[in-house]
């Protein structure tokens, strides 16, 4: 039986601001899509944030890729944002259509 899996930690990272940025940039895709849950999205994205903060600890000279990996982040997070207020505005609106549904089932 396998153990619990185990994080490693950040010590340097061997990831590519091009290739951090890319992943970010699909995980958006997939979550603007309905295809991922955006609290697992989330949890990814921590993950991601680490292996980014990890970089740029170890390649401070480099503005354009740091320039590009924030506005990853950013995006990232808009869309995280985005597809939460989605959902809770969908669950407000099934209440609110079982609410309406009970009131006129009252009336008659």
């Amino acid at each position: 039986m396998a153990g619990p899996i185990k994080t490693r930690m950040h010590p340097g990272s061997r990831s590519t601001a091009d290739g951090l940025a890319a992943l970010l940039y699909h995980l958006v895709h997939a979550t603007s899509q309905g295809q991922l849950d955006p609290a697992f999205a989330r949890l990814l994205g921590r993950h991601i944030r680490g292996e980014i903060e990890a970089y740029k600890a170890a390649s401070p000279q480099r503005g354009i890729e740091r320039d590009m990996l924030d506005e990853a982040v950013s995006r990232f997070d808009h869309t995280l944002v985005q597809s939460q207020s989605h959902q809770l505005l969908d669950a407000v609106r099934c209440i609110g259509s079982g609410e309406s549904a009970t009131a006129s089932r009252g009336t008659s």
